[in-house]
């Protein structure tokens, strides 16, 4: 016996073709698969008992030439009795025969299957049996990981499931059968699904299983479909499949959208993408904006600009980045015909649909890059090569740094951002594009705070076009006062980076030149190790030192407008106002410009003095940390834990080091005592701690006739004497301190202590320096007792009794005098 399957046609006629409507029969006789026509005969075979089988018409004929003259009574006893033969009797095995070999002869009947069960007892099995063969319908419908071809009419059979599942669903009911009645709803679902695929001829489409798997299909393999639907561009029914299974809409949208947009249908793009996005602003063309707004109306249309950029998103959504990607990919130039008709279009449909009619307007869309590229295979066709072409894209955007995009789809692309990006997604395409007025026309209107200001201008400075972002701020407002706060913060973020080089530039286009001048004299003090290094950037400060004269400049010039007066008919009178925004920039008297560019020129000065002190090998960095090195502790260090170099422009302490320097590290004390005088001068210093440190130094030097030099020119300074004494004294006896503490002596310590004025003073530093003797004559010469005291108390520290005794003997005389110790 032959299997089905593998026969195609009929093995008797050889004509008719196998399908669900021409069904198989087999030969009981000679076992060949026959159609309907070749075996509507029937007659006894020995192996099925007294049953008549079907066989073939060549089957049948040969028999009856074989059976000769009985044959034809015998066939006529077997048509009387083929009804009777069906029925079932005692004998099993009969029964069992007569099962395998009865079958209807036309197409499965669900009405008479539906009959038949009446008869059936209303229990559990009874809508258990019709919900097993709507599982074995289920099967049938669903592609199968097998080769052969299964001849199945998918319609025929989906009204049959939907018949049986609704009579198992009803039966269930009766029999309160929750579990049969849900199970019925689920395969009508399924049959709805699988009625759309079927009508549309895509069952195919549905990934295949093996028999073992689930019947019923999940919603992972409905995913599955929906992306082989959307693949096949079978938008519809993607939608219609999606909307069944209860998956999310946005996704076939999105599909759908993005294939309209590549073919330039960008209405009907849009129409698509609106379904997927919320919507976040309003948008408005400055064409349409001029139209449809009066000057009375216009501050609603910014209040609700305003409004709706409060929901705007943080970043963009994925799908608008695509979209976005897809319109910046359009690099050809489109036909100017193209474009001019596409705007009469959307003019003429805007003008004439109203807002209900917005589906016919999408349906009259125009795929503009499919027609251009028709266009173009035209234009190829016919020989005109001079026309717009892909081509012409790459002649037109010769010696342009980013890539050319058709003003339609950059409008387009302007359209997605405004509607349903971020604020920065759009200010990053305006800058992308190098339209810097859009840009900065978008901040004002939606009132953006500074923060979106500091990443377009780090955008620009990353992309090096500052100069042109600043050029448009000027167009716009040449003031700049609609940029103060914006200016503001983002110099704020520049210096706080440490973007010096970048808050100089931008200083100089806002005019603010004492700040400008600020920031040469930062560059000047950055990263200076000595004072050689300090001088080789001297030009820093001339050019701080020229940005304080353009200060002065701007305040003696001032900008002249023209201004009609009411009480004249024809003549214009002049109103002065500054050049720089008094708001924006910083301000200063022209008396302490004065005084800043005379500290430019003592630094200069001083740090030229010093860098020849180093050139002549003074330890001008060794001796720095000694000079007050309470300041020193708290001050910074760099990685290689260098000394900060003190300037003129730094603290208090700074400068007094920097008197101290110079007067200490000169080959002569006079080489430096005049720049250390006039930094005393100009900063009003106090001389005498510069004084006294300077003499503390040179003290640790052993430099004793620098000392007497440094007197000399103390007191040739100019001012008073008893000022003059005082100075000279209290550094006079911080060198005796510093010399005593190293154990020195000689003449010439004395000689320092010689040049004391005070006697107080001078006995005070004989008593430190141990030479009680020369204490005690000078104390009792001017009959100074407490003196003699202290002297007293000294000799017995040091264990001098001559001196002891001399000091208790003056003391026991004059016991009855009050003791002082000045005259």
């Amino acid at each position: 016996m032959l299997y089905n399957l593998k026969v195609t046609e009929c093995m008797c006629c050889a004509q008719t073709t196998f399908s669900m409507f021409n069904r198989r029969h087999h030969c009981r006789r000679c076992g060949r698969v026959v159609c309907g026509t070749c075996s509507v005969k029937r007659m006894h075979v020995p192996t099925y008992e007294n049953i008549l089988v079907r066989v073939c018409l060549d089957c049948y004929d040969q028999a009856q030439q074989d059976g000769a003259g009985t044959s034809s009574s015998k066939s006529e006893a077997s048509i009387r009795t083929l009804a009777v033969d069906w029925l079932l009797t005692d004998d099993t095995t009969h029964n069992e025969i007569v099962r395998e070999e009865f079958s209807y002869e036309y197409a499965p009947s669900v009405s008479l299957c539906l009959s038949i069960l009446k008869h059936h007892s209303k229990n559990e099995e009874y809508p258990k049996f019709l919900l097993d063969q709507c599982d074995a319908m289920l099967r049938l419908l669903q592609p199968m990981y097998s080769e052969s071809l299964q001849e199945i009419d998918y319609l025929l059979v989906i009204k049959m499931l939907k018949s049986l599942a609704i009579a198992a669903k009803m039966l269930s009911a009766q029999c309160m059968l929750q579990w049969g009645s849900s199970l019925a709803d689920r395969i009508l679902s399924q049959a709805d699904l699988l009625g759309l695929l079927a009508e549309r001829d895509c069952l195919h489409l549905i990934p295949t299983t093996t028999p073992s798997q689930v019947r019923y299909i999940d919603a992972n393999t409905l995913r599955r479909l929906r992306d082989k639907l959307l693949e096949r561009e079978q938008w519809n029914l993607a939608l219609e499949v999606s909307t069944k299974a209860g998956l999310d809409n946005a996704g076939v949208f999105a599909a759908w959208g993005k294939s309209y947009l590549k073919a330039g249908s960008l209405q009907r793009a849009r129409e698509k993408f609106q379904r997927c996005f919320d919507k976040t602003a309003h948008y408005e063309t400055s064409t349409e904006l001029s139209n449809s707004y009066s000057s009375t109306q216009l501050p609603h249309y910014l209040s609700k600009v305003l409004h709706s950029s409060e929901n705007r998103p943080i970043k963009n959504p994925p799908l608008l980045n695509e979209i976005i990607q897809i319109l910046e990919s359009y690099t050809t130039i489109i036909d100017p015909k193209i474009v001019k008709e596409v705007k009469m279009s959307n003019t003429l449909l805007s003008s004439t649909c109203s807002l209900n009619s917005s589906t016919t307007s999408v349906q009259n869309d125009m795929a503009v890059c499919i027609l251009n590229k028709l266009r173009n295979l035209n234009n190829v066709m016919n020989g005109n090569y001079s026309a717009y072409s892909d081509t012409t894209e790459s002649m037109s955007s010769v010696g342009k740094t980013k890539p050319y995009l058709e003003p339609l789809f950059y409008e387009e692309c302007v359209y997605y951002l405004t509607k349903y990006g971020s604020h920065i997604s759009v200010l990053e395409f305006y800058l992308k594009h190098s339209d810097y007025h859009q840009c900065l026309k978008y901040m004002l209107d939606h009132r953006l705070n500074s923060d979106y200001f500091i990443d377009v201008y780090m955008l620009c400075l990353k992309e090096n076009c500052v100069s042109e972002l600043h050029e448009t701020m000027s167009e716009i407002d040449s003031t700049l006062d609609i940029w103060k706060d914006y200016l503001k913060h983002i110099c704020r973020h520049l210096e706080k980076q440490s973007n010096l080089n970048s808050l100089y530039e931008l200083q100089q286009f806002m005019g603010d030149f004492v700040r400008a001048a600020l920031t040469c004299i930062k560059f000047y003090k950055d990263d200076a190790a000595t004072f050689t290094e300090l001088t080789g950037k001297v030009d820093y400060l001339h050019k701080a030192q020229q940005h304080l004269q353009q200060e002065l400049e701007q305040e003696q010039w001032v900008e002249v407008a023209s201004v009609r007066k009411p009480n004249m008919d024809s003549q214009d009178s002049f109103e002065a106002k500054g050049i720089a925004n008094p708001s924006l920039v910083m301000k200063i008297d022209t008396r302490n410009v004065d005084k800043h560019i005379n500290t430019i020129s003592r630094q200069i000065e001083v740090a030229k003095f010093l860098a020849d002190c180093e050139f002549s090998s003074a330890p001008v960095m060794q001796i720095l940390p000694e000079i007050l090195p309470f300041v020193t502790e708290d001050a910074s260090f760099d990685s290689l834990h260098k000394t900060k170099i003190p300037t003129l422009f730094g603290s208090y302490y700074e400068r007094v080091q920097l008197a101290v320097l110079a007067i200490v590290c000169g080959t002569n004390i006079e080489d430096g005592f005049g720049i250390a005088y006039r930094i005393i001068t100009d900063h009003k210093l106090s001389a005498v701690k510069v004084y006294c440190q300077a003499g503390k130094q040179l003290a640790k030097s052993e430099k004793y006739n620098s000392i007497a030099q440094l007197v000399n020119c103390i007191r040739s300074s100019g001012v008073s004497d008893s000022a003059v004494t005082d100075m000279c004294d209290e550094m006079l006896i911080l060198a005796v301190q510093t010399l005593t503490k190293t154990n020195v002596s000689g003449p010439q310590l004395d000689g320092l202590i010689k040049l004391i004025t005070d006697r107080a003073a001078k006995i005070s530093a004989y008593i430190e320096s141990k030479q009680l003797k020369t204490a005690y004559l000078l104390a009792v010469k001017h009959k100074r007792m407490g003196d003699i005291r202290r002297i007293l108390r000294e000799a017995e520290f040091l264990n001098q009794p001559s001196i002891k005794t001399l000091c208790q003997k003056i003391l026991h005389s004059h016991s009855h005098f009050p003791s002082h110790s000045k005259d």
